[in-house]
């Protein structure tokens, strides 16, 4: 039985909401040597089948999608099945109900499913279990051994206990300086810094030291955690979790505050984590909680025209005492009179790694194996960058980029994609090993990119912002424990990802924004000291290299410049 006979059934209309036309104007054209050439794409049941079910595999945790997917079956199908999993019912619509029950997750008989629906082996790590983002408090071991202690539990329940424990990673002696010189700066109230680290160098890690150590130093207060996306609190409040397991001395709750969720305990010391959305929505709700810190995570927004007034008036002047943290690898604006707005307000003091001396940062860093050596490569793109004189306009914006309708016609030109799917295959077929972050050109090509590997033989998945948070973790998961070869995606890794072990980082997405190019080039460039790859191919289209690849070294040298050098 052939798994694509099954997916071939699917309905004409839940193919056409899952490839829309832009996905097949993408795909279609990298698909020519097809056996069914002949016929359009739309038309062609057996392939169309296999791409949606590439694109929906995400969905198979969820009993419901599975229950359609079983509806197509052949009565033959199902009773293959049936023996297989040994059912005993030989009613069609039981036997699609026990398939349906079935805990979804890596048991034996999820597997056999899987198997027989040609799914990877790693969606059923999408189990119906794993539906929590984030914890809702974080227990320092000490407290939770004193409670095993107590209790006297059996010795499986304490192995089960020492197992949940993941190894605590001291900072480094670099990270530990800018943790030393942070913590010296936010002795006096109201006091304000700038921690400034390159992308793969531990800005999350160092910072949670320093929340951790306030929150010892001060029981009654409460920390916010404040970033543009989801994703990026969701990462702190796993960071938090881990780290205050270690160096706490009580019970903290962690609350993620979005939309609709409750803010916290007025009088109770929480670390609470907010996008901007919510400060602009709901800030005023933070004017009853004794906040003693907010950390702004990829700070250089801090002073964005959008919601600087709320951060000045709703968080940051509440209290007088309160600290401010801001961290980012680009502590920069598009234009002179924004970059020293940012300056002013985090006080002019910018903190960042000394340890290299009179040395660029960056050699120091791959010198000392904490980054790893980046091997850049220009692809030609083999087209024009037309752009009207409105969107050139538009670009002078720090906070804009090209327009999505730019990037769009781009994503739909043939001879763009077979430049990036030769370069893909390349570097597959010259090393299977390979871990390849891909950034895709808009969502539709880094989603058909995806397909097209699969198809190819390749193991690949992508993910974007829409894609179920659990899916995500799944599939990241995935990708660090090298079950994937290729993760796809846009616009949600460029921030708020770890996968140390990447060693190939392919940018089909052009940018003109210094900050979005250097996070995407960041994520590969995590050196062996810090779990990392030695060396880091970076793969990327010939305009980006030319506008960000040269000045990417020397940055830090016109950071200082800008902060002014007495802070460094």
């Amino acid at each position: 039985m052939n798994a694509n006979d099954i997916w071939s059934r699917i309905n004409s209309s839940e193919l056409r909401k899952s490839l829309d036309s832009e996905s097949l104007r993408i795909i279609e054209p990298l698909l020519s040597n097809r056996e069914s050439a002949a016929l359009p794409l739309k038309d062609d049941r057996t392939r169309l089948g296999q791409i949606y079910s590439y694109v929906e595999y995400e969905k198979l945790f969820k009993k419901r999608f599975r229950k359609k997917l079983f509806d197509y079956f052949y009565d033959d199908e199902l009773f293959e099945l049936r023996k297989l999993l040994e059912i005993r019912t030989r009613n069609r619509e039981e036997i699609i109900q026990a398939l349906v029950e079935i805990k979804w997750s890596s048991n034996e008989r999820a597997k056999v499913i899987s198997e027989f629906i040609g799914a990877p082996s790693w969606i059923l790590d999408l189990h119906e279990d794993n539906l929590s983002p984030t914890p809702d408090d974080s227990i320092p071991w000490h407290l939770k051994y004193k409670v095993i202690n107590e209790k006297e539990f059996d010795e499986v329940v304490i192995q089960l206990s020492l197992a949940e424990r993941r190894s605590f990673k001291r900072l480094k002696s670099y990270q530990n300086r800018v943790y030393a010189d942070a913590m010296d700066k936010l002795s006096s109230n109201n006091s304000r810094v700038m921690l400034n680290m390159p992308t793969g160098t531990g800005k999350t890690r160092t910072c949670m030291e320093i929340v951790s150590s306030f929150l010892r130093e001060n029981p009654n207060k409460s920390v916010v955690w404040l970033a543009d996306k989801v994703e990026l609190i969701d990462q702190a409040c796993l960071e938090f979790h881990d780290t205050w397991e270690y160096l706490g001395d009580r019970t903290i709750p962690i609350r993620r505050w979005v939309k609709d969720s409750p803010i916290g305990n007025e009088g109770k010391s929480e670390f609470i984590c907010a996008t901007f959305g919510t400060l602009l929505s709901r800030g005023d709700g933070l004017k009853s909680i004794n906040i003693g810190m907010v950390v702004v995570d990829e700070a250089h927004k801090a002073v964005a025209e959008k919601w600087k007034e709320k951060m000045k008036n709703t968080v940051i002047q509440m209290r007088n005492s309160t600290r401010v943290v801001g961290l980012t690898a680009t502590p920069q604006r598009s234009n002179d009179k924004e970059s020293e707005e940012l300056v002013e307000f985090f006080h002019s003091n910018r903190l960042t790694i000394k340890e290299q001396g009179d040395k660029n940062l960056m050699d120091w860093l791959e010198e000392n194996e904490y980054l790893s050596i980046a091997d850049d490569e220009s692809i030609k793109a083999e087209v024009e960058m037309e752009l009207t004189d409105r969107e050139r306009k538009k670009l002078e914006d720090i906070d804009s980029d090209y327009s999505l309708g730019f990037l769009i016609k781009l994503a739909s030109k043939f001879k763009f994609n077979t430049v990036i799917t030769k370069k893909l295959r390349s570097l597959l077929e010259e090393d299977p090993k390979h871990r390849i972050l891909y950034f895709g050109t808009t969502v539709h090509q880094s989603r058909m990119i995806m397909c097209w590997l699969r198809i190819n033989g390749f193991t690949a998945f992508h993910i974007d912002a829409n894609t179920d948070p659990n899916v995500r973790k799944a599939a990241i998961e995935a990708f660090r424990s090298g079950k994937l070869q290729v993760l796809c995606n846009w616009g949600v890794l460029t921030t708020g990802f770890d996968a140390p072990l990447t060693d190939v980082v392919v940018i089909a997405r052009p940018t003109s924004s210094a900050v979005t190019y250097h996070q995407m080039v960041g994520r590969g460039l995590r050196g062996p000291k810090l779990g990392g790859s030695t060396k880091c191919k970076i793969v990327d289209v010939d305009f980006n290299l030319s506008n960000h690849g040269t000045k990417r070294r020397h940055l830090y040298k016109f950071y200082r410049e800008l902060w002014s050098a007495e802070n460094d």
